[in-house]
């Protein structure tokens, strides 16, 4: 009995490694693989929540291709005289977003210092009683508007321009407006293109505060 069955199992043996070494020569295929392989990933890995989250995040700004929508902002900078110094004293020439004017000094013509980092044609100021709104909506007519006039720069200064506009004419028109007790006048440059069409936003708004001498 021994003799017959070690033969059969020997014969056995030979098969499968002659099997072992075949399959051994052929190219792995999908169907041959083991299931943990990593060539295909199972369902619970490829949707798991969080690389879902990543991969959402990053086909969507592939796809789109838009960053976040943000309000552009003004590359115009005003700034107002705050009564201290002059052209010759540069030194003491200081400027700020916001001044009081003594009425001792309404006749005096007003300085303001701007800079710009675009390319104008042209530049206009504006004066209101009122703050001007955000958008450039009816910007040649908002309401409040007291006084407009071309920007015509006077000096520089440093990487700043100077130009000036008449108090006494800003303070007669806001007391002939619908509102005269209002002491607060607001100004704002706006940059246009040779077709007076604005170019980019206006500058940020400066404050004048009126004081009477009897308050």
């Amino acid at each position: 009995m021994k003799r017959i069955v070690l033969p059969v199992l020997a014969l056995i043996s030979l098969t499968a490694s002659a099997l072992l070494s075949a399959h051994a020569d052929e190219p792995a295929t999908k169907d041959s693989l083991p299931n943990n392989s990593h060539v295909e990933q199972p369902d619970s890995w490829t949707h798991h929540p969080i690389l879902n989250l990543f991969s959402r995040h990053e086909e969507k700004g592939m796809i789109s291709g838009e960053d976040p929508v943000k309000e552009e902002p003004s590359d115009i900078f005003l700034q107002i005289w705050t009564g201290t110094g002059g052209i010759a004293q540069q030194k003491l020439f200081s400027f700020s977003d916001r001044t009081t004017i003594a009425e001792n000094r309404n006749d005096a013509d007003w300085w303001f210092s701007w800079k710009t980092g675009q390319s104008t044609a042209f530049a206009i100021w504006q004066a209101s009683r009122l703050p001007f709104p955000e958008t450039i909506d009816n910007w040649a007519h908002p309401e409040g508007l007291i006084s407009s006039d071309h920007l015509i720069t006077q000096y520089g200064l440093g990487n700043r321009k100077l130009f000036n506009i008449s108090i006494s004419q800003l303070i007669d028109r806001a007391d002939a407006s619908e509102s005269p007790a209002n002491e607060i006048v607001y100004i704002r440059v706006i940059a246009l293109d040779q077709e007076g069409k604005p170019v980019g936003n206006p500058s940020n708004t400066v404050e004048a505060h009126f004081v009477t001498s009897d308050k």
